[in-house]
């Protein structure tokens, strides 16, 4: 997933839990290591409103799961 993430641009930590960092976006995230993720988004362009940033994210994790 964090390989998924840094192809997608964004900066991604070590270990289970940190700070996402790309796009404009800044989000914090806690991860079990397998099937427990939150992510809590801090920052977003202002012409991103939350539904489509919501869309990305589960889209993002869909096509995760497919891998």
């Amino acid at each position: 997933m964090k390989n998924k993430l840094r192809e997608y641009g964004l900066k991604v930590p070590a270990g289970n839990s940190g700070m996402l960092e790309g796009k404009e976006i800044v989000a914090l995230f806690t991860w079990d290591g397998e099937n427990h993720l939150v992510i809590e988004v801090k920052e977003k362009p202002w012409y991103l409103y939350c539904g489509a940033l919501s869309g990305q994210m589960r889209a993002f994790m869909c096509e995760y799961q497919r891998v």
